[in-house]
């Protein structure tokens, strides 16, 4: 059937006007994935910096108290000798020291294969002090405490005339990190297994609702999530030692309800 040219003319218009609407509606997609793919960048940027600077002070906290062992000499001198009651009689005063000041609420002291002689409060596997022993260098790491939660770790070598004796390793849980993070941030800060299980929130009421398990919990991530009738702009990031997989994640959520 041949067209009249009013008809062609018509046709080309709305071909036209197709093109364009496909066009445009492109460009839309396109530029609110660049938006999306910004905001996920700086969201995650700043929540990585943030749990660094502030993890960075635990640590720094912990790093300082060293010397209430490595200055020890009834520690260094109990450890020498292998004798567990007299390490513990010289090595607790410290921790409770150092607990009451909130910079730890574990300690434990091993021996250079890793047994341990010594532990108070949170413990953790003998993995960081074999780790420390092989090295001889301060270590700072994430690790999974006897119970199952996230922690950080200080490891340490403890001398005698030059010769290393044993490790101590302090323990410190992530309540307080995460508590200082959500009030730095203004927001909520929660920990949560690998597995997105809640370990700690600086709020639990109002992220009591959120699905965890069904945000990727394998990379840094950011999206809007609904917690009952609240809407957060949920930053999850994982944490790891450096070449390591995750420990555990940290979700940075603020109110984003309108």
């Amino acid at each position: 059937m041949k067209l009249s040219l009013k008809n062609r003319l018509l046709l080309a218009t709305v071909a036209s006007t197709l093109l364009v609407a496909i066009t445009f509606w492109v460009a839309q997609r396109f530029a609110l994935s660049q938006q999306m793919e910004q905001k996920l960048q700086t969201n995650v940027g700043y929540t990585q910096a943030l749990w660094s600077a502030v993890s960075g002070a635990r640590f720094d906290s912990m790093e300082a108290q060293t010397q209430g062992l490595t200055r020890n000499r009834d520690v260094i001198k109990a450890l020498k000798s292998g004798d567990a009651a007299k390490l513990a009689e010289a090595a607790r005063p410290t921790f409770h020291r150092i607990n009451a000041g909130g910079a730890i609420d574990g300690m434990q002291i091993t021996n250079l294969a890793g047994d341990v002689l010594l532990s108070e409060g949170r413990t953790s596997d003998a993995g960081m002090a074999k780790l420390v022993a092989k090295d001889l260098k301060v270590l700072r790491r994430v690790v999974i405490d006897s119970q199952g939660q996230p922690a950080l770790a200080l490891g340490f070598p403890l001398y005698s005339r030059g010769k290393a004796k044993g490790v101590a390793t302090y323990l410190l849980g992530l309540k307080p990190t995460a508590d200082q993070i959500a009030a730095n941030a203004g927001a909520a800060a929660t920990i949560l297994s690998v597995d997105g299980v809640p370990a700690y929130s600086s709020d639990p009421e109002r992220t009591a609702d959120v699905d965890w398990a069904g945000l990727p919990h394998d990379r840094a991530h950011w999206q809007m999530v609904r917690s009952g009738d609240t809407t957060f702009a949920t930053t999850l990031i994982p944490l790891h030692n450096e070449g390591e997989s995750a420990l555990a994640l940290l979700a940075l959520q603020r109110d984003f309800t309108g």
